[in-house]
């Protein structure tokens, strides 16, 4: 009976704490803000895998422009997030006011080396690790790569010539993507790579490929790194981290001699930089870079295989491809641009505040340690800003249009901004320009009707049920 009354008292102390204290943080603050729920705040669809996280704060920020509010406040199970929609705040947070806003919210822990990258790290040291990394993203040394990733993707254009058809669109491109960044991070004359590096695909793959119960964990991981650090949970094995701490010694050890790719580039700038920090680096520009290119050549080619006069634009475009004539590819950069607006590979920018913050013009003071949310897939979806946000229209990346430097964010903005992002255009360039070359694409039966559904439980954006496109020899 003791037990029973302690249990009950323990249970109502905490549902009144949650309920009265947590779940009241806006309303003290004079926040605009939902009804939130016991546990799961505003977040339930999210939480029970519903709803893909990006769509749901798209929702916020739709029903926040609405209103005519530059903020709002949204919990996430009972943690308290200021999502931000007007777009000179938005400026304010990422890029001038940086200083109050220098971290990201993701999880590190000095015990598991591999999470200290450049995503995660605060500070100091993450200011040390940019410098030191910025490097091999610059222009010059991404042009150099370009032979590299050309001849990589001609392996796979000579697949596509034997393959069965119709192809499931998103696996066959992650295959690519995969296998190139695998060439610019890993490749040299080392046997020890060529036989290993199967393993490390594999476990690239695994690591966006999750069951509910570790898509619930990475979740937990984003919303609470501090209480996960409290835990024994692993973001990786032992076994998966010394593989992949061995690949990298190795490499070092022989230098990349075989030609120019980042091994040369990185030992050239950050030769005084630890095992481990730079494993760390790769380890992040492999697992994402892999994954937010493929879905943005996924989705431009699933676009242009819906809107045939756009494709025969782009090949008339692409007739001509090489590292020169790759930056004068207009179009083609104006329905890469297009499909990252409607398909952001981030659809959140997160950030928190690392020194007190009063909001200019309002009463309200962003303390130290708070969260703020950007939502990218809803300002690039906003009617105002983007007319008829639903549809595919490249043309408003013509030159000589304007918009305000916060309405089109998809590598983020200010210091904090994706590295790697020049990279990433060039080789969604090759892949899309070297396809299109060859092959005459158009949506199967099999997909989806518009609109996509989008996996719930994908943390970048991806079609619930694979995209199936006809490829035509030409």
């Amino acid at each position: 009976m003791l037990i029973y009354i302690c249990l009950t008292s323990i249970f109502l102390a905490i549902y009144f704490y949650v309920n009265y204290h947590r779940l009241k943080h806006w309303k003290r603050k004079g926040v605009a803000t939902l009804e939130p729920q016991f546990f799961f705040g505003n977040a339930k669809s999210v939480i029970l895998q519903r709803e893909h996280v990006g769509t749901a704060l798209k929702n916020v920020y739709k029903h926040c422009r609405q209103r005519q509010l530059p903020f709002f406040g949204y919990y996430m199970f009972t943690t308290p997030i200021l999502i931000v929609c007007d777009l000179d705040l938005v400026r304010k947070i990422m890029v001038t006011d940086f200083d109050h806003f220098k971290d990201r919210i993701f999880y590190r822990n000095d015990k598991e080396p591999l999470s200290l990258h450049l995503v995660s790290i605060d500070g100091a040291r993450w200011k040390e690790n940019r410098t030191k990394f910025a490097p091999l993203f610059g222009s010059l040394n991404v042009k150099l790569l370009y032979d590299r990733v050309s001849k990589c993707v001609d392996k796979y254009i000579a697949q596509l010539h034997e393959v069965a058809q119709p192809i499931e669109l998103e696996g066959f491109v992650s295959k690519i993507t995969l296998d190139v960044i695998a060439c610019c991070l890993f490749e040299n004359s080392s046997e020890f790579m060529e036989k290993n590096r199967e393993e490390i695909v594999q476990y690239a793959e695994k690591f966006w490929k999750l069951s509910p119960s570790e898509s619930f964990v990475r979740l937990m991981v984003i919303v609470f790194p501090d209480v996960i650090l409290g835990t024994k949970i692993k973001t990786m094995s032992d076994k998966k981290k010394n593989l992949f701490l061995s690949k990298v010694a190795a490499i070092l050890q022989e230098g990349g001699h075989d030609g120019y790719n980042f091994v040369r580039i990185l030992q050239a700038e950050s030769h005084d930089l630890p095992l481990e920090n730079i494993a760390a680096n790769w380890w992040i520009f492999f697992v994402v870079g892999y994954r937010t290119v493929s879905s943005l050549i996924s989705f431009c080619l699933y676009e242009l295989a819906m809107n045939q006069s756009y494709q025969m634009r782009v090949v008339e475009e692409c007739k001509e491809i090489n590292s020169n004539a790759i930056g004068q590819m207009r179009f083609l950069d104006q329905c890469l641009k297009e499909t990252l607006r409607k398909y952001p590979a981030s659809t959140i920018l997160r950030r928190e505040c690392t020194k007190e913050y009063r909001v200019p013009g309002t009463s309200l003071t962003i303390n130290k340690g708070d969260y703020v949310y950007i939502s990218t897939l809803g300002i690039h979806n906003d009617p105002i800003l983007y007319p008829d946000p639903e549809k595919f229209l490249p043309e408003r990346f013509a030159e000589g249009r304007s918009r305000h430097p916060c309405a089109y964010i998809p590598f983020g903005a200010g210091p904090r901004s994706c590295l790697g992002q020049r990279f990433a255009i060039m080789e969604a360039k090759i892949v899309v320009a070297k396809i299109l070359k060859h092959f005459r694409i158009s949506v199967n039966d099999r997909t989806d009707s518009e609109p996509l559904p989008m996996d719930p439980k994908a943390f970048v954006l991806q079609s619930a049920n694979g995209i199936w496109i006809n490829f035509q020899i030409k």
